[in-house]
């Protein structure tokens, strides 16, 4: 288990499980941003359609014009919205988006400028 993984704090993944194999929940992420002539970052990542107990870890992809690379990730806790501030970047990207590669589940993700 890595660190980010371990979202409560108890060296455990019994988040994931009672999530994943024992629930039945499936979230949607909407990320709205916008990034500035100076390459800095900005915006918002919801998670709806879940309970309020429903934690998540989102990944955060850039696309720099060869395919995407992991910027970081967002913990998500509930029926909530997540702030993106500040975040400079090495140059303009062509793209940026939640689960670019398919790596969460969710009934749906949207990314928008």
């Amino acid at each position: 288990m890595t660190k980010e993984m371990d979202v409560l704090g108890n060296g455990k993944m019994d988040w994931y499980f009672n999530q994943w194999v024992y629930g039945t929940q499936v979230p949607a992420y909407k990320l709205e941003y916008s990034v500035s002539n100076e390459g800095v970052l900005t915006g918002k990542i919801t998670q709806s359609g879940v309970t309020d107990d429903f934690i998540m870890i989102v990944p955060i992809y850039l696309d720099m014009g060869k395919g995407w690379a992991k910027l970081g990730s967002a913990r998500i806790v509930g029926n909530s919205s997540i702030d993106i501030s500040g975040i400079k970047l090495p140059a303009v990207p062509k793209r940026v988006a939640v689960a670019a590669m398919n790596d969460v589940l969710a009934t749906s993700i949207e990314n928008s400028k």
